[in-house]
């Protein structure tokens, strides 16, 4: 993140990376992502909420929040509830608080989302 202003790249890096970290090597991708999808499981995310402002005094270094939801993919429904619930934990732990705020972002809750595909 620049001084001034939120890099959303970063923010879904960091996500990226700790989606990668907590289920032993899974991808993130953008839900409206074209293309491949990778090989299942898979992690999807959507921000749905890019920008809701905490104070509306400040301009720089100003306090908001961001939605975002995961959804988890694969081909057994208790697999993607193990990861679902894995992250949902994972993101609440003192590791997961540790590692979010080691990349400077402050981290209140997070929406966690399971769906499972059958082919």
């Amino acid at each position: 993140m620049t001084a001034n202003s939120f890099d959303y790249s970063e923010f879904i890096e960091t996500l990226a990376e700790a989606i990668f970290k907590l289920s032993a090597g899974k991808q993130l991708i953008e839900s409206s992502s074209s293309g491949e999808a990778p090989d299942y499981p898979y992690c999807q995310y959507t921000i749905t909420s890019p920008f809701n402002p905490i104070t509306w005094d400040i301009v720089d270094y100003e306090m908001f929040e961001v939605g975002v939801s995961l959804t988890w993919r694969g081909l057994s429904g208790h697999e993607v509830l193990n990861l679902a619930n894995r992250t949902n934990k994972w993101f609440r732990s003192q590791e997961g608080l540790f590692f979010i705020e080691r990349k400077r972002i402050l981290w209140s809750l997070i929406s966690i989302m399971t769906v499972y595909e059958i082919h």
